[in-house]
């Protein structure tokens, strides 16, 4: 497999403003976009035009296009309270991408899109038998599209932590993937995420040596109770992860907004570095990338 790297910072689509979109599509250092809205919008042609132009990449996502929502519960998780959507494929999921292909095809930043990107789509309450025919059609319909779920521990690790009715991942469920991107906030323990990844690439089977893998430094304010120490030591440690893996795909930050009313009190990059003094992160980041990108060592510059 061609080595091929990516670096994007979450929320930075132009769907969640100008001025993180601006910041990112200026940035050499990152390259790649998650674009958060419907093929069909005017936001989305404006972005995708931008970053053709700016000679950048992007994946789009597409739960909201082939996926309905039938029932929605309350679960609990590490943080609390937080909400479980069931979820099931539309009965013309196929046709749907049919459309959407006869639609890219026709635009000009076609070759900008990279692929298909979803977030944590088992606690969305897609299961993995709907994942897996929707991500079949999905590779028969547009071959030329990369997929990337990103996955917390539970449907990763389940030996570590579960989630009631969240399925875990298995060769079968992944087999038409191309990407699969890793999460976990909690303070960077060596000896644990090791110990977590290695059941990811147990839990991936025949399947580990197809699949690009991505990690998601958590380059915020986790819960707003951190240092910027935290981002820092989350950023190095999963860049050496990067560094291990047989066929990294890059890496994802997170994140530069802050949501309103974000139960779990996360405070995004954007409100750090202007409003609290976080001034080594980005610089970091930069470094960290040119790094990766060179082929040369990550380093220790910040302790594990």
């Amino acid at each position: 497999m061609e080595r091929e790297l990516h670096f994007g910072m979450f929320h930075t689509g132009l769907e969640k403003g100008r001025e993180g979109f601006d910041f990112a599509l200026k940035n050499p250092a990152l390259d790649l976009f998650i674009c958060e809205c419907d093929y069909r919008g005017e936001v989305f042609d404006t972005q995708l035009r931008e970053i053709a132009a700016a000679g950048k990449r992007a994946f789009i996502t597409f739960t909201y296009l082939l996926f309905r929502r039938v029932s929605r519960e309350e679960m609990m998780v590490d943080v609390g309270g937080e909400y479980y959507a069931k979820q099931e494929l539309h009965a013309d999921y196929r046709e749907r991408l049919v459309e959407m292909k006869a639609a890219l095809d026709a635009r000009p930043y076609k070759d900008a899109i990279l692929g298909f990107y979803v977030d944590e789509p088992f606690l969305q309450g897609i299961s993995a038998a709907d994942f897996t025919k929707a991500t079949r059609a999905m590779r028969e319909i547009l071959p030329e599209m990369r997929i990337i779920p990103c996955f917390c521990i539970a449907p990763v690790a389940p030996n570590y932590w579960t989630i009631p009715h969240v399925d875990s991942i298995t060769p079968d469920c992944i087999r038409y993937i191309t990407d699969i991107a890793y999460d976990l906030y909690h303070p960077y323990k060596s000896e644990t995420y090791d110990k977590i990844h290695e059941e990811m690439h147990e839990r991936m089977g025949d399947m580990v040596d197809k699949i690009r893998v991505w990690y998601v430094p958590g380059t915020m304010n986790y819960r707003g109770d951190k240092e910027e120490q935290y981002a820092l030591e989350h950023l190095y440690n999963f860049a050496r992860c990067l560094e291990k893996e047989k066929n990294p795909g890059g890496l994802l930050f997170y994140t530069w907004i802050t949501f309103p009313n974000d139960s779990i009190g996360n405070v995004g990059l954007q409100v750090m570095e202007r409003d609290h003094g976080w001034n080594q992160i980005f610089p970091a980041i930069e470094t960290v990338v040119d790094r990766l990108r060179k082929g040369e060592p990550v380093g220790n510059d910040y302790p594990a």
